[in-house]
Order: C-alpha cells, then structure tokens, then sequence
C-alpha cells in the first residue's frame, strides 16, 4: 500500500438520497466503472446511491468539477441533490455561500437560500429531438401505456426524465415498473421515472425510479422534473414555490422564466479514508 491509494471522502445525504463524495483533486487515481460499483456497493463497499469525485476545474469561473456515476458504476449527468451535497462541502471548505459546480452536463450555480443549499438550473428541455427520444414523440403527453402508468410528460433536466401522473400514488409498484421503463425503447441513454400525485394548492407527493440505482427516497431533478411537468400541464403554478414531498422528505422547487431553483436539507453523515488498494 501507499499513501496514493488513500483517498479522503465524505458520505452525505440529502432526503435519504446518499453520497459518497471522494476528493481527487490532488490525485492521479481513475476509477474503473468496476471500482466504482463495488464501492457504492451497500454490501461489498462503503454504500450509496452515487459516487461524486470531485476534481480541479477546467471551466472559467467554475470553483470545482464534479464526476457522478451511478450504483451501476455507469457515469451519471449531474444531479440536484449530489451537487448540492457537494456545495455544502465547499461552502465550509472556503467559507463561501454561493459556487460553481462543473459537470458533464453544464456549470451549475449553487447558494445558500433560507438557509438551505440550493442549486439553479435553466432551460430544461422538452423537444424530442433535443432530450433526444429515437422517434418524434409528443413530450406533454407521450403515447406510452405500462400497466396502470399511461401518457407521461417527457424531459431533459440534467438528465431525462419520464414524468407519470397517479392517483393511489402509494399503490403503484414502482419497483416493478420501474425496472422495466428504464430502458424503454425511446431513451437511447435510459430515462429516470417519477410519479406524480397532486394534492392541495403547489403541493405534490413524488415517487422516483433513479437510472442506474433503482427507486430513491430523494432525488433533486427528480423532484424538479415532476414540478415542471406539473406546470406544464396546468396543474401548479409557474412564479410560485412547490413543495414536493418524496420519501425522504420535501424539496422546494421555484420555476420562473426558464429558471428553476432547487432548495432543500442536506447533512455529512460521516467521514473517513478509504485506502483503494485493498479493491486491487
């Protein structure tokens, strides 16, 4: 062993959304779609729902790069939620309240808002050719039937997303489901699934299926595509915050001018060293 193989990292969660973020910006290691599995691995590893290495910058004014790949091992788009896990990491690291993330999906501003971090994004992206879909589909209300899931709002926001709305939200088997609409035909790149309740004034109960890892108590795009596609169908109000409540917990989530702002708790669970020669 040598001190190269001993990386620092972090496991954070934000809704039961976990993290294991590695810092490996004073670092040579790459890690194989292989390692990064068995690390998020829950039995064979440290456990997570992503793995976020965080790395030097290479954009203009961007204070760090983020990597995120999947339980899978498979490289993910950015996500909400592990962005700003990573923000309030840097926020204590600088002393700073507001950055910028890079991804392999875009720069993302991130600040705290009423005491919690948030993260922009803008122009999410609802033409078929642009998310991209394999065929010209109706996004708004794509012709797709899967058991009781029927006509669900399609999108781009970091990553796609394909958006069902429920009644009985609780009594759809999501696990099942899921599993099966991840690598639905007209994703070449595989999709997320959310479910969508609506009750009460800008209020929504959201359930998620997460490419790669399955369904999560917590997902900030997640969370962030059901309330777009709610406005978009006339369900919630765009200019007005709405409260999603997963199972993890609730995120806010503010749209306004093709601007979205995600806010929402996050917390280190704890920290450590992980000495990746012991993976081989």
């Amino acid at each position: 062993m040598t001190r190269n193989h001993l990386i620092p990292f972090a496991k954070m969660q934000s809704l039961g959304n976990d993290f294991i973020v590695m810092d490996l910006r004073d670092s040579q290691v790459i890690l194989t779609s292989t390692l990064r599995a068995n690390i998020a691995n829950r039995r064979l590893g440290i456990g997570a729902d992503q793995l976020i290495t965080l790395h030097k910058p290479m954009a203009l004014g961007a204070d760090i790069a983020i990597e995120v790949s999947n339980s899978d091992g498979s490289i993910s788009g950015a996500w909400g939620n592990s962005s700003r896990c990573v923000a309030k990491l840097l926020f204590m690291e600088k002393g700073i309240d507001s950055a910028m993330i890079e991804t392999s999906t875009g720069n993302y501003e991130t600040r705290i808002l009423d005491g919690e971090i948030a993260i922009k994004f803008e122009n999410p992206v609802f033409e078929w050719d642009q998310i991209p879909l394999s065929q010209e589909t109706d996004t708004l209300y794509a012709p797709i039937d899967f058991g009781p899931l029927k006509n669900p709002t399609i999108l781009t926001l970091a990553t796609t997303h394909m958006v069902f709305f429920v009644s009985k939200i609780d009594h759809v088997p999501l696990d099942y489901l899921g599993s099966h609409l991840e690598y639905h035909p007209l994703f070449p790149k595989r999709t997320n699934i959310e479910l969508v309740e609506p009750y009460g004034d800008n209020k929504l109960r959201i359930r998620i299926w997460e490419r790669g890892s399955g369904i999560t108590p917590g997902c900030g795009s997640g969370a962030s595509a059901g309330a777009l596609a709610a406005i978009k169908r006339g369900i919630c109000k765009e200019g007005q915050e709405i409260e999603c409540f997963l199972d993890g917990g609730v995120l806010k989530v503010l749209y306004e001018n093709e601007v979205l702002w995600l806010k929402g708790a996050t917390s280190t669970i704890f920290t450590g060293v992980i000495d990746l020669g012991i993976w081989g």
